[in-house]
């Protein structure tokens, strides 16, 4: 699909853009015959039976997998960014493409390595994100990009909440709540809700499907919506930043969060 002037306009405006029909089912069978095959051997499947679908997530082996075991479905979870197909996904020029036409004056990519996907159940609120912009947990450049895209249908309420233009109003300043994450939840490490004045903006929940994405500014506010019918939602994001930018080079190219260095070491005039 290409990047329309419209896609472009809305997403300058707003801080996101949704790009339907982005990836294909072909796109996406290598993704899903590697994540259900994680699945079966998890669950014990010899050679022989290893026979995992290829048109979507198995709902079935995954669901059974967190009645019966969470220590096995947590190696599943940290398993899938190691994925050569999701991490070919990620490399597809197609990506880097919407980038460089969504933001102006790119330079060389900076491509967050961890390829973060998540298994969201229902009832397991505890673990979604509050209102937050991405960089302080990826950081990569203040001109980075998200790219979010759904393996599972999504509910009929969507499952991100957006801040329309809140990507105009900078970096916010954060609160430290859990710098180390100790409790072991990334989602509860910092807030950011003190410094949104959310009388300002509207926000969306866009709707997505299978194959489509969603692609916003790493500066966007945003958080997660819970799931409310479907008992599971299987995402993931992938994100990009500008080595070239100025900010990043004069802070030495911070790495976030997920690679030991939260937001408070490298931000410190931005905490409070």
């Amino acid at each position: 699909m290409t990047l329309s002037n419209s896609d472009v306009a809305h997403f300058q405006e707003k801080g996101w853009a949704v790009l339907k029909g982005f990836l294909s089912a072909e796109e996406l069978s290598s993704f899903y015959s590697d994540f259900n095959r994680l699945l079966l051997l998890k669950a014990g499947k010899t050679q022989g039976e290893l026979k995992p679908l290829e048109n979507r997530v198995d709902l079935e082996l995954l669901v059974d997998l967190f009645k019966t075991d969470r220590a096995g479905l947590g190696a599943v979870y940290r398993s899938l960014r190691h994925l050569q197909s999701l991490q070919k996904m990620q490399l597809g020029a197609k990506f880097e493409e919407v980038y460089r036409k969504l933001f102006q004056d790119i330079g060389m990519i900076n491509v967050c390595p961890y390829t973060g996907t998540r298994i969201d159940f229902l009832g397991e609120e505890k673990f979604l994100f509050d209102w937050h912009q991405d960089y302080h947990y990826i950081q990569l450049s203040q001109d980075s990009i998200v790219f979010w895209i759904p393996f599972t249908d999504l509910d009929k309420d969507g499952a991100v909440e957006l801040l329309d233009g809140s990507h105009l109003d900078g970096l916010r300043r954060a609160k430290m709540l859990d710098p180390l994450n100790e409790n072991k939840n990334g989602a509860k490490t910092l807030s950011i809700n003190h410094d949104i004045d959310f009388s300002k903006y509207a926000s969306s929940i866009p709707s997505l499907d299978v194959g489509d994405m969603l692609v916003f500014s790493g500066l966007t506010v945003h958080r997660s919506v819970p799931q409310k019918t479907e008992p599971v939602r299987v995402t993931t994001q992938f994100r990009m930043g500008n080595f070239d930018n100025e900010d990043a080079i004069e802070r030495g190219w911070p790495v976030g969060q997920l690679e030991g260095r939260a937001f408070h070491m490298d931000h410190a005039e931005y905490v409070d």
